[in-house]
């Protein structure tokens, strides 16, 4: 296998400011490209554009270039690209909360992420921020867990390009972990690499199905015009509305990622895990 030089979050924020600049482009990662319909096993920058446009029809300027240099003298580096077509529909997905359990907010619906342990609040699990723009901020919340409801108390934080995720506080006497369906511990944390880009992984569902897919990419910036996100994953479309704020693990078990919602019908979009834990300074149960 061929040694790559990886490329930082910085160089590849630089990258996306640069072709997010180029017509129809909106979102690009590091990951699979696409080759005449077939997802390739090489690693690329790719671009996601709404309309291809054929090259004659582009000044040279402002095309997406055949491969891209990062480095100093000696040290330069390339990097093929691939542009994508993808229509620029973020939609966010609110439903049922997991490892394994549901979440109802003003009859809108979701799922727990990860459990947690904070250092103000103790034990919480994590779910999808967007929910309450649907339900209301001081809307009843309540997790569903061996047939029975809930109520928990929900400290919601505000929606950023790394992060989208509220903070559902256990009650006392209740139970809270990182078990999936009640039974199968998830855990620890893991941060995907290029390595692992076209592995296959898994969406822990609240129906307790773990819903296979493939990583397509890592490291994504996603610029539409109602979501801006950065360093997401991005997974075939396997999710629907109710499983935001879900988890995505590996074979494993080990945590990837929480959804976030799609990107029209060909990507589910997570954030990594450790952006919620750093900013709260807290750790997996």
């Amino acid at each position: 296998m061929l040694q790559r030089r990886r490329m930082g979050l910085r160089r590849l924020n630089k990258l996306h400011e640069r072709l997010i600049k180029l017509p129809n482009t909106f979102a690009t990662y590091v990951g699979q490209p696409s080759r005449n319909g077939k997802w390739a096993r090489e690693v690329a920058i790719v671009s996601l554009v709404v309309e291809k446009k054929p090259e004659s029809r582009l000044q040279r300027s402002r095309r997406v270039p055949a491969s891209l240099q990062w480095g100093e003298l000696k040290r330069t580096k390339a990097r093929a690209t691939d542009v994508l077509q993808v229509k620029p529909r973020f939609v966010a997905q609110t439903g049922v909360l997991g490892p394994g359990d549901g979440v109802m907010a003003g009859g809108k619906r979701a799922t727990v992420g990860v459990a947690l342990m904070h250092p103000q609040l103790g034990a919480c699990v994590t779910t999808a921020a967007h929910l309450f723009e649907n339900a209301g901020i001081g809307t009843t919340v309540k997790v569903s867990r061996d047939g029975t409801s809930t109520p928990v108390q929900a400290t919601v934080r505000d929606i950023e390009p790394l992060v989208d995720y509220a903070l559902l506080r256990a009650p006392d006497g209740t139970p809270c972990g990182n078990l999936f369906d009640d039974e199968d511990a998830v855990g620890p944390l893991f941060a995907p690499g290029e390595a692992d880009v076209g592995s296959t992984v898994f969406v822990l569902l609240s129906s307790g199905k773990l819903q296979q897919t493939v990583c397509r990419g890592i490291h994504a910036a996603i610029t539409t015009p109602r979501e801006t996100m950065q360093d997401c994953i991005l997974t075939d479309m396997v999710t629907l509305g109710g499983d935001s704020g879900t988890c995505l693990v590996d074979n494993q078990l080990r945590v990837w990622g929480v959804l976030r919602g799609r990107l029209d019908t060909t990507f589910s979009v997570f954030a990594p895990v450790h952006h919620i834990l750093e900013r709260e300074g807290a750790t997996l149960l």
